[in-house]
């Protein structure tokens, strides 16, 4: 089963990643592998051949159902204006919008059920289970900066996102099913602990009971991530098999069977999977317990690589999107790393220290080697997802999950036992005890996390096209290394093998951080205020804008310009507008930058914060990296910024009062215009290809759009559709070529 459902859902991967043709390619491949085997007699007497061809056919087969019935039927409505559906989410908030899931009946004229994904500037007027509808609403795709399909959105079954600036229309309340309950749990839980702590303790607690991160702020998130132990916010098989054993001690001590604790565990199980949102990492953890609780009724050893591959398949049969899921493929590859090479480094660690005599010694060595061992394994495996997604390396993520993993299952058990124990009016005291023990165990953890991740040594940065093409030349050495061990009998070949991939890996990484044009890209930042662009190069950066203070500037500026040593912010462009205190401290202390300009009058405004090396003026022009050319004006004519790369030219408008028919052709004739809520005067002078509009959702802004739109159609609205690529240099030499 193993084998069977690591290939189904590796076919799944790769027909989510490179499209139907390789679903068609799998089929044709797959049915002559399958005719070879049937009508060659000496192939008949293995398995293996049949077993993956079959995975092959199914995997490619439902991919190309799902992606015909499922997703290709819910894309056919991007673009429509109108929708009616029941909110069955929590509201949930993510940098400056509310974002609530919706189960469709209407889109437009048609009829119709699918999941979609709702954004409101503010907290609707309105409960789960309530039937809205919106009749001046913009649908469609979710995407990433780059463009890119959203695979965070799509492995949740939802592939639609709108948005609209009027507020929705309550038509009915659908009647209440076990899912509102248990969402009404859900928010009784969140609830309960916020009431108890507060700040990123309690964000904590809720995170490691219920997976529900939104909480917990964007610093020590990346403080989390730097140090290598974010797993533990993504509610997992490491607290769904806490919960378990800990469920099933507390029957045995009063005398429960095992068969029944089992039983009990299952429902436990169902539950909890449930009230965690139906997460495919739970999912996957319940199921490989579930076969291993089960297996006890037909007196039989739950095999723990057949189980993981079952839950694998099952997962992936049901949504074959769900594979994108980074928290599924992060669980099951660390799930992997540990029963296949965690065990077996553990059992040697022991028969090591078998003969120690001092027996509370030897368990307390033994209990460290085995966190130690087992967070290497789980980290080695699961390398190749966490650098493709998040493009770091944890370098302390041992030494932390030595620290705090411990911590963390208490800090989760005293916490969960608070929750059920408070709904008792009784044993409150008791409630409030164990929420301070829980409170306090956060605490602990929120400062070990936080010394260690701020440290410049936690996280090394990875260049994700330098490490495909290692991955693939590790792999070639390593095979041929092998080949020659089991020729030769020698572990030389292994050992050359791993330090020339070690000297490739930090090579090629060193040299992908250097500037290059084809590294080059802008990205319009969605901070809810004036426009802010970053620029990157490798590992060099430039940050154009410095808005008002806000709770989404900081997590977007870590999202795009990661905090890390190798990190050069080379110019930090302040434009004639109202400057962010807080935001300018961030920017000076987390990224030093090598120079800043500012506008003279905002200079003279703000003497007192701004630096005395800081260069001012009411013009500007820099010449980045070589290649490109930013122009700054501030005259009697225009305020703006323009932007020149590769042929293709931005113009960052900073005042609704720029007369694009009155200024120089050569500033304004440009490709991409930027703008703040408003759009600059006679507009319409210029043939745009792009209009990007930043700030806060307003009535202003409503107006503005719906100008643009008419302007062009290709329109963004940075509030609801999140940053947006303006430059890309790979991708225009692509197109170019």
């Amino acid at each position: 089963m193993f084998v069977f459902g690591f290939t189904f859902a590796a076919v799944c991967f790769a027909c989510c990643k490179t499209g139907v043709y390789s679903a068609y390619i799998s089929v044709l491949v797959s049915v002559i592998a399958l005719l070879v085997f049937f009508f060659v007699r000496s192939l008949r007497k293995t398995l293996e051949i049949p077993l993956v061809a079959a995975a092959v056919l199914l995997s490619a087969v439902i991919f190309l159902l799902f992606l015909n019935l499922s997703y290709k039927k819910a894309v056919a409505f991007e673009g429509e204006t109108a929708f009616t559906g029941k909110i069955i989410s929590l509201p949930q908030k993510i940098s400056n919008s509310f974002q609530y899931e919706i189960e469709t009946e209407s889109i437009g004229e048609k009829f119709v059920k699918l999941k979609l994904l709702y954004s409101s500037s503010e907290e609707l007027d309105c409960d789960v289970y309530d039937c809205i509808s919106i009749s001046d609403a913009k649908i469609f795709l979710p995407k990433n900066a780059d463009g890119k399909d959203s695979e965070r959105y799509k492995s949740r079954g939802i592939y639609l996102r709108a948005y609209s600036f009027d507020m929705p229309q309550i038509l009915f309340t659908y009647q209440k099913t076990p899912l509102y309950y248990v969402l009404m749990l859900r928010k009784s839980i969140i609830n309960t602990v916020l009431e108890s702590s507060s700040g990123d303790r309690a964000g904590i607690i809720i995170a490691m009971i219920l997976g529900d991160t939104s909480y917990i702020s964007p610093k020590t998130q990346e403080h989390y991530a730097n140090s290598g132990t974010s797993h533990l916010l993504a509610v997992s098989g490491l607290h769904v098999s806490i919960w378990v054993s800990f469920l099933v001690v507390f029957l045995t001590i009063f005398g429960v069977k095992k068969k029944a604790a089992n039983l009990i565990s299952l429902l436990f199980l169902v539950f909890f999977t449930v009230v965690t949102g139906f997460s495919p990492s739970v999912i996957r953890a319940s199921l490989m317990l579930a076969v291993i609780l089960i297996s006890v009724f037909f007196k039989r050893r739950g095999d723990s690589l057949n189980s993981l591959g079952l839950s694998v398949f099952l997962i992936t049969a049901i949504n074959p999107f769900a594979v994108l899921s980074v928290s599924l493929r992060l669980s099951v590859m660390a799930t992997l790393g540990i029963i296949t090479m965690g065990k077996y480094y553990c059992g040697r660690f022991a028969k090591l220290v078998m003969h120690m005599r001092i027996v509370l010694l030897k368990r307390l060595i033994v209990y460290v080697a085995d966190i130690i061992i087992i967070t290497v394994c789980a980290f080695i495996s699961t390398l190749p997802v966490t650098v493709a997604v998040f493009g770091k390396v944890s370098l302390i993520a041992p030494l932390t999950n030595l620290l705090v993993v411990f911590l963390s299952s208490l800090t989760m058990i005293f916490g969960g036992l608070g929750v059920i124990i408070n709904y008792s009016e009784i044993f409150m005291p008791v409630a409030n005890l164990w929420f301070a023990i829980a409170d306090m165990l956060a605490g602990v953890i929120l400062s070990f996390v936080n010394t260690l991740g701020s440290l410049t040594f936690s996280a090394l940065p990875v260049n994700t096209t330098v490490y495909a093409f290692w991955l693939a030349g590790t792999a070639l050495l390593l095979i041929c290394s092998i080949i020659i061990f089991f020729r030769k009998k020698t572990r030389f070949p292994l050992e050359v093998t791993a330090a020339v991939c070690l000297v490739l890996f930090i090579l090629g990484n060193v040299a992908a951080s250097l500037p290059s044009r084809s590294n080059i890209r802008g990205t319009v930042l969605d901070v809810g205020g004036s426009p802010v662009i970053v620029l990157q190069n490798g590992r060099h950066y430039a940050l154009l804008g410095c808005p008002r203070d806000s709770g989404g500037f900081e997590y977007e500026l870590r999202r795009f310009i990661p905090q890390m040593p190798s990190t050069c912010l080379d110019l930090l462009l302040i434009p004639n507008e109202n400057l962010g205190r807080d935001s300018y401290n961030n920017i000076v202390e987390n990224y030093s930058p090598k120079e800043i300009f500012t506008d003279f009058s905002l200079y003279k405004e703000n003497k007192n914060l701004l630096s005395d090396n800081v260069k001012k003026g009411t013009t500007a022009k820099y010449l980045l990296w070589g290649e490109v050319d930013i122009s700054y004006y501030n005259t009697n004519n225009v305020n703006c910024v323009i932007i020149k790369f590769g042929g293709k030219t931005i113009m960052v408008s900073l005042c609704p009062s720029n007369d694009i028919s009155k200024i120089s052709l050569d500033i304004a004739t440009a490709d991409t215009l930027i703008c703040r809520d408003c759009l600059p005067e006679n507009p319409s002078a210029v043939l745009w290809n792009e209009i990007i509009i930043t700030g806060n959702v307003s009535k202003k802004q409503q107006v503005t759009y719906k100008r643009a739109l008419a302007l062009t159609q290709n329109t963004y609205l940075t509030a609801y559709e999140g940053s947006v690529l303006v430059i890309d240099a790979r991708r225009d030499e692509y197109e170019q070529a």
